[in-house]
Parts: C-alpha cells; structure tokens; sequence
C-alpha cells in the first residue's frame, strides 16, 4: 500500500510540474490604471528597461487591458512582468496563454 501511494503521488507531481506550459515567448497582457496614457507609458517603459516593443494593442476597453509584443523572440518574461510592475500606471500582468 506504502508503495502504491508513494507511485501515485510521484505520477501527480510529474503530470502538474512537467507540463509544458502554454504561452506566447513574447507577450504580455497588461492591465492599466484607468485614466492611463498607454503611449507615453510605452515609450517611457522601453526607454528605461531597454526593451523593443513591437505592438501594443487594446484587447478590453472597459477594463482597460492591452496585449504588448516585444521584440526579442527569447525574452525573460518573469523579470518583464516584475519590472512592469514597479510602475503605478500598471494594475495586473500575465504572460499570454493559448490552446493547442
């Protein structure tokens, strides 16, 4: 029975943390604070973290989210959304997920 349980815990932890996890290497979804100037908020951004965004598109005007495209194809997302979140304009961001 002991070992049964120790198979099926192992089996659990494999299929949770090897998943491959499922987003887009190069975006983000942000999340402003209303009243936001999301060009100026940009352009300062790439100015100060040394980042080449490509795109920025409003995916939700009532909530205020947009969807920004950086260029470098091998970008560290964690340390983006950590650095976008030392700025007030930003209220929450999440790395774009898709469906296979």
């Amino acid at each position: 029975m002991r070992y049964l349980f120790i198979l099926l815990f192992s089996l659990s932890n494999f299929l949770s943390f090897g998943q491959n996890l499922n987003y887009e290497p190069n975006e983000l979804l942000v999340q402003f604070e209303p009243g936001t100037n999301t060009d100026e908020f940009i352009r300062k951004f790439e100015a100060r973290e040394q980042l080449g965004i490509i795109g920025l598109e409003q995916v939700s005007e009532i909530v205020n989210i947009y969807l920004i495209k950086f260029h470098e194809p091998k970008l560290d997302l964690d340390q983006v959304i950590g650095a976008l979140y030392g700025y007030y304009d930003v209220k929450i961001v999440q790395k774009k997920s898709f469906r296979k």
